[in-house]
């Protein structure tokens, strides 16, 4: 069986797409790694969400952090983009 996944991939901080698409729970950050994906739409927040400070990419340290120790989180983020549908909101 195969689903259509799309992907809302939002660098923002706000919670815009989720008072659009309120039948949509966000995956913040390193929720992404342990979530399944089961409906039709997915809203991707890798910088973080206002909801959740701790979770904030903010800092060029912030940034470097992610891409030393956060590798298997890279790669699960480029395998969405490359097998899904994805809109993006910057």
């Amino acid at each position: 069986m195969y689903y259509l996944l799309i992907v809302y991939n939002k660098t923002n901080y706000d919670q815009f797409l989720e008072m659009i698409f309120p039948e949509y729970t966000p995956v913040i950050g390193q929720k992404i790694l342990t979530s399944e994906f089961i409906t039709v739409g997915e809203i991707f927040k890798i910088h973080g969400c206002i909801s959740l400070p701790e979770s904030l990419v903010f800092t060029s340290d912030d940034y470097e952090l992610f891409n030393s120790k956060k590798k298997y989180l890279s790669a699960i983020i480029h395998f969405f983009f490359g097998t899904s549908t994805c809109f993006y909101w910057i």
